[in-house]
């Protein structure tokens, strides 16, 4: 039992001396990254597989903000990724552990009904 408190204490001393500002500052910007980054990846995704069959098709489960710049819904659509895609899947939209629809992401979806089909 001695073993598991010192090994717990130890871990939590080696996390706390890791964790500084600056690895939480780094984590921000990741996080402010994470859209464009996913965004590069579906694009690359499209490309490769489409340098090997034209008609592969590319349906992102979700992430209906991804079709907007950096994922941020008051910019204008990002035009390379909408290429890239093929339509949306989406999952409780109108049904799900509230038992409401979800307005927000149908506010999205409405914007890019006449882009990509959903």
């Amino acid at each position: 039992m001695k073993k598991i408190v010192f090994l717990v204490i130890g871990l939590a001393t080696i996390f706390g001396l890791t964790c500084n500002s600056s690895s939480v500052k780094q984590a921000v910007v990741i996080q402010k990254d994470a859209p464009k980054k996913m965004q590069d990846f579906v694009i690359n995704i499209s490309k490769y597989t489409r340098n090997f069959d034209n008609n592969f098709i590319i349906i992102p489960q979700n992430g209906e903000e991804l079709a907007y710049t950096n994922g941020d819904i008051s910019k204008s659509f990002n035009e390379n990724y909408l290429k890239a895609i093929d339509g949306f899947g989406i999952e409780e939209l109108f049904y799900n552990e509230t038992f409401k629809p979800n307005e927000y992401r149908i506010g999205i979806l409405q914007k890019i009904k006449d882009q990509k089909p959903f």
